[in-house]
């Protein structure tokens, strides 16, 4: 039975690191056990807000896209549109060099409209990697519609539903 040592006074047996992974914890270098995120936890986001949400059943980039999330389940439940995806699709460009990937954030389905994507994007500059996939996204697929949420439409969005959203997370 070997004994670890990675920081002091910690020692960890492998009866320990069996006994540890049988009760859901991940064993890392840094010897702090943590749980594993499940859907039976509400919220499980790091620092910058990525990480798994109970009430979406989905593991989520930012608040932002937990939030976004959380107005297609609303207008879902209102009526006013089919469904909805997280990240569905791929899109390839036939390139050489540069990006050749681009997966917006959700497909929305509508009966009125059919279906079209939306990125969420709070910073974005011209020549960027994001603006790089928008612009290559319109070339090689101009019968894709894009719809772009930047701040300011979605601090709009944030007045409109935040206080009709109970999980609603704030930065």
């Amino acid at each position: 039975m070997k004994t670890y040592s990675k920081r002091r006074g910690v020692h960890v047996t492998d009866a320990d690191l069996l006994t540890l992974r049988a009760k859901g914890f991940p064993v890392r270098d840094s010897w702090k056990p943590r749980p594993v995120p499940t859907a039976d936890t509400a919220i499980q986001a790091n620092r910058y807000g990525s990480g798994m949400r109970a009430d979406l059943g989905l593991y989520v980039r930012s608040r932002w896209e937990a939030n976004y999330g959380r107005i297609l389940n609303l207008r879902l439940t209102l009526g006013e549109i089919d469904g909805w995806k997280y990240e569905p699709k791929e899109f390839e460009f036939p390139v050489k060099r540069g990006n050749r990937f681009y997966k917006p954030d959700f497909q929305v389905f509508s009966h009125a409209l059919g279906y079209h994507w939306v990125e969420l994007k709070g910073y974005m500059k011209p020549g960027d990697a994001s603006s790089v996939k928008l612009k290559r996204m319109q070339k090689y697929y101009p019968q894709e519609q894009v719809i772009l949420i930047r701040e300011r439409e979605y601090q709009e969005l944030e007045r409109t539903y935040a206080k009709l959203i109970p999980e609603w997370e704030y930065a």
